[in-house]
């Protein structure tokens, strides 16, 4: 819950794809996120972003989204526009919202889905669906 006068900061974070026909631009995304955080009275704090890497790239291996994991602290927000922006696999997934839910004990929001997502297990089994759905385009893409 949060207090009436407490300023929730937020680290934003964009990504595209290799096949860079398929995704919109760093600044495109970085924009969405800014008008997010506006709308939502959300300060942006840092934005890190990791151009032509795949989404199946494991954490550490993406210097952008090291980056941004480094600089989240407790109660802070990792914003991204959609999930596959972040992970584009269920593992990738699960090692990102492992680092960022039960190491750093922030929180993850999606603008485009629902915001700000929580660490229950309802929430958890809805995004792995929606990761393993997005690996599947990517391999029936290619």
């Amino acid at each position: 819950m949060r207090l009436e006068n407490a300023v929730i900061k937020a680290v934003l974070y964009a990504r595209y794809s290799p096949r860079r026909e398929e995704s919109d631009s760093i600044q495109t995304q970085m924009a969405d996120l800014h008008a997010w955080c506006e709308r939502n009275d959300v300060v942006p704090i840092l934005c890190c972003f990791d151009p032509a890497v795949s989404g199946t790239v494991r954490l550490r291996k993406r210097p952008g989204l090291s980056s941004a994991l480094d600089h989240l602290k407790k109660d802070m927000y990792l914003v991204v526009r959609n999930l596959h922006r972040m992970a584009r696999g269920l593992g990738a997934a699960i090692e990102i919202e492992d680092e960022v839910y039960k190491d750093i004990k922030a929180q993850l929001a999606s603008i485009e889905d629902g915001g700000v997502l929580g660490s229950d297990p309802n929430s958890k089994f809805a995004r792995h669906i929606k990761y393993c759905v997005h690996e599947f385009q990517r391999v029936e893409s290619n």
